[in-house]
C-alpha cells in the first residue's frame, strides 16, 4: 500500500502545444483513446506528428477522404462534430486572442 503523499507523476518534457484544429481527424480518435497507455500506429501516426513538430504538413493517409477520415472508418458523430466545430472558430476568428 502507497503512502497518502505518494503520487503517480512523471515529468514530461513538452516539445511543443499542437492545437487539435492542426490534427486530421484519423490522429485525433486514437488520441482521445480512453486507455491510458496506447499505441497509435494507424496511417504513419508517429511519421506525421513529427512532421507536425517541425513544422511540416503532413501528408493524407491512403485511402483517407478531403477530411482525413478514413473512408471504411466508423466515425464517432459527437467527437467529429466538436473538432469541425473547433477548426471552424479557429479559421472564423484567427488573430483573435479567444480564452
Amino acid at each position: 500500500m502507497l503512502a497518502p503523499h505518494t503520487k503517480h507523476v512523471r515529468r514530461a518534457k513538452w516539445l511543443k502545444v499542437i492545437p487539435r484544429s492542426e490534427f486530421d481527424q484519423d490522429l485525433l480518435y486514437p488520441l482521445g483513446a480512453i486507455m491510458t497507455v496506447c499505441r497509435i500506429e494507424r496511417n504513419d501516426a508517429e511519421k506525421r506528428i513529427r512532421m507536425m513538430l517541425v513544422g511540416v504538413a503532413p501528408p493524407k493517409p491512403d485511402g483517407a477522404g478531403d477530411d482525413g477520415v478514413e473512408l471504411e472508418q466508423t466515425i464517432d458523430i459527437e467527437n467529429y462534430a466538436k473538432d469541425e466545430i473547433v477548426k471552424q472558430i479557429a479559421v472564423r476568428f484567427k488573430g483573435h486572442g479567444l480564452a
